[in-house]
């Protein structure tokens, strides 16, 4: 079977599937859809009756209720979009507020959520099927790395992200908001889903998102040419390095006269630095100790050490390598100097030290081949160089309308630092050509791609999952019926 990298499964999935249910294939595999031989385990929590530990039956075979329940789950989550729009003026968060007071398309709110639950869990069946039709499999490594990333899920707190999102616009009220303190694993066994329901849903999805790229992928049957995305690429996004020093405080005031004076006096040396052929990374590392150093100055209050920690692993890292380089320069002054007082030696042995030296060469240009290209070209291999293309920011200019800083930006020359003053900050900038690093090419090539397609993809999978429903699935009412969607309306 062909085998597909989880890695770019992940990459699809986290773009566009954020609600695991955005994917869809097209008519040309109904065939195999009702024929494909599905095997699925009922899981389900324990107290569940005999007829209510499966929801449905696809070509005879029980489908675990779980599965259906945590399709619930984003099906709750459709219907609170769609809310938003159809009542644009009523708020579902008033308390009092009665979610089947209101209809979705004509039908009764928690009716509509348990219909798109049917449908959605329709179409991860057609997911299971095209993967397999299209002969792709993960490989053991990738499920080990699956299994690991998903049992961590499963032990995450559910609202972690939105609580340190709301934690930084609010400080400590964002606490009042009732937010943490329950895993996604206690929320879906609260609603009667197992563990292996959860995983389940989770590796549908890494399906759903590979099905994608073996499609339209750079390798995929349907690839997106180069001539389609690449001037997406060039107009849309734009590439810049970047220093953010803040002019006012905690509180959004602006610093005291001295203090700010002195802070724009460090950017203003930070810029002629960099100028001078300094960099971004080592001007960011100033600055977060400059304020670290005076923790009652008001503008930041966190752990920088945290901050830069991965970063330090990095210079580590590239350390190592030029170590490697110097090493290996070394040994071989040595070995000349030493055929120098040798040289009467066999020339079996010269031959044997040459071999060496080859084999000595060959791996450090396995283990450092980009170093080693840079020192071909005559480029000095700089640390602190590497250090700034893993800080550089790719951004896509449509996602920040009316941003000041984007939009000054966006009138900057190439290569050119400069500081732009806001009303918050003072930032050092330097914008660089898009298209000079093809390293990065690809990854935004399965971005725009994905933009591209996926609602065609969508489409594909939606007609698919309708044609399951009416041919192949036999629902299981009693289920349906016991498993109410109030867990997940009421969030």
């Amino acid at each position: 079977m062909r085998k597909t990298k989880l890695s770019t499964a992940r990459l699809c999935r986290k773009a566009w599937c954020k609600n695991m249910v955005s994917l869809k294939i097209g008519n040309k595999i109904t065939a195999l859809i009702l024929g494909a031989a599905l095997i699925f385990t009922a899981v389900m929590s324990a107290g569940c009756g005999a007829n209510t530990r499966h929801a449905m039956t696809v070509n005879g075979e029980e489908v675990a209720a779980g599965i259906y329940i945590i399709n619930q789950y984003y099906a709750a989550g459709e219907a609170q979009s769609k809310f938003a729009e159809e009542y644009p003026d009523i708020d579902m968060w008033e308390e009092g507020f009665k979610h089947d007071d209101y209809q979705l398309d004509g039908v009764k709110y928690s009716d509509w959520v348990n219909q798109r639950a049917i449908e959605l869990t329709a179409r991860v069946f057609a997911v299971e099927a095209m993967f397999e039709s299209r002969g792709l499999e993960f490989t053991p490594e990738e499920l080990s790395d699956f299994n690991l990333n998903a049992d961590s899920k499963w032990n995450d707190d559910i609202y972690m992200e939105q609580l340190q999102e709301l934690y930084e616009m609010y400080g400590e009220q964002a606490f009042q908001f009732g937010l943490g303190g329950q895993t996604w694993g206690e929320f879906f066994e609260e609603a009667g889903a197992s563990r292996e329901s959860f995983k389940f849903v989770e590796l549908n999805a890494d399906k759903a998102a590979a099905i994608f790229a073996s499609i339209y992928g750079a390798d995929g049957t349907e690839p997106v040419p180069e001539e389609e995305w690449l001037p997406i690429f060039e107009s849309d996004y734009i590439r810049f390095r970047m220093v953010a020093i803040a002019t006012v405080g905690e509180d959004g005031e602006e610093l005291p006269a001295d203090e700010l004076e002195s802070i724009k006096e460090f950017a203003q040396e930070q810029l002629e630095i960099i100028k001078e052929g300094g960099s971004f990374y080592e001007a960011r590392q100033a600055y977060y100790e400059l304020i670290s150093d005076n923790p009652d100055d008001g503008i930041y209050d966190f752990d920088f050490d945290d901050l830069y920690s991965d970063m330090e692993d990095d210079i580590d890292e590239i350390e190592d390598i030029e170590d490697t380089l110097d090493l290996d320069e070394d040994e071989s002054d040595e070995d000349e100097n030493e055929g120098d007082e040798d040289s009467d030696e066999d020339l079996d042995d010269e031959e044997s030290e040459d071999d060496d030296a080859l084999e000595d060469e060959e791996l450090v240009d396995d283990e450092n081949a980009d170093e080693t290209d840079l020192e071909e070209e005559g480029t000095e291999f700089n640390v602190f160089e590497e250090l700034d293309k893993e800080l550089e920011e790719y951004i896509n200019i449509n996602e920040f309308p009316d941003n000041e800083v984007v939009e000054h930006i966006l009138t900057m020359d190439f290569n050119s630092p400069e500081i732009f003053q806001t009303e918050t900050g003072d930032y050092i900038i330097m914008r660089l050509d898009v298209l000079e690093r093809e390293d990065v090419f690809e990854e935004y090539r399965d971005l725009i791609t994905i933009n591209l397609k996926s609602d065609e993809f969508d489409d594909m999978l939606e007609e698919s999952a309708r044609v399951l429903l009416d041919t192949a699935i036999v629902i299981n009412q009693s289920a349906i019926d016991r498993y109410k969607p109030r867990i997940f309306i009421e969030r």
